[in-house]
């Protein structure tokens, strides 16, 4: 979950939230051409989005998205403090942004104000960091990466996106786990 932080003026300032994270929505908009951003938006493989809630629907265009072929095969691997990935050669998918995401598997909130007021909520895979760190050409690739985010924290979860610019299909992807 990527934690936006144009909800914070209700008197709660959600503390995973980030202008990177309400960056990257708004782009999906733009990518997407729909008329408006909102919570809880689900962007399913860079080319679907839908209402986080509506269990059906997400599930349909999970589906959707999973009858498509993944492009790019991404192994991801920790070692210590560094990150392995390898990137299958695939020449027909062209150039893609590669992205390095760090995430927590989850963290519990108490939410003073707003909608959720008074609620403790669990958040599940919070993403605390990620950034553009390279670019794919469709050539088989390895790349060692740092494991920790950028504020030095080995967090539970990293991920190796593989996605088409301006907020384009996910055409490969691969994620590690654990201590």
């Amino acid at each position: 979950s990527y934690h936006v932080d144009y909800w914070n003026y209700l008197g709660w300032r959600d503390p995973f939230s980030s202008k990177a994270a309400t960056k990257r929505q708004k782009a999906y908009r733009w990518a997407m051409r729909t008329s408006m951003v909102y919570t809880p938006q689900m962007v399913i493989d860079g080319r679907y989005e839908g209402v986080g809630s509506q269990a059906g629907k997400i599930d349909r265009l999970i589906a959707k998205a999973g009858a498509r072929a993944v492009l790019v095969t991404v192994a991801l691997s920790r070692a210590g403090d560094i990150l392995k990935a390898s990137l299958s050669a695939m020449p027909k998918v062209g150039e893609a942004d590669i992205w390095l995401v760090f995430y927590d598997k989850a963290r519990t909130t108490r939410i003073a104000s707003g909608e959720n007021g008074g609620k403790t909520i669990t958040y599940r895979n919070v993403v605390r960091d990620f950034r553009v760190v390279g670019m794919y050409d469709g050539k088989e690739a390895t790349f060692n990466l740092p494991a920790k985010d950028s504020s030095g924290v080995k967090r539970w979860g990293a991920a190796v996106l593989v996605q088409k610019p301006n907020s384009g299909p996910i055409v490969g992807a691969a994620a590690v786990t654990g201590d």
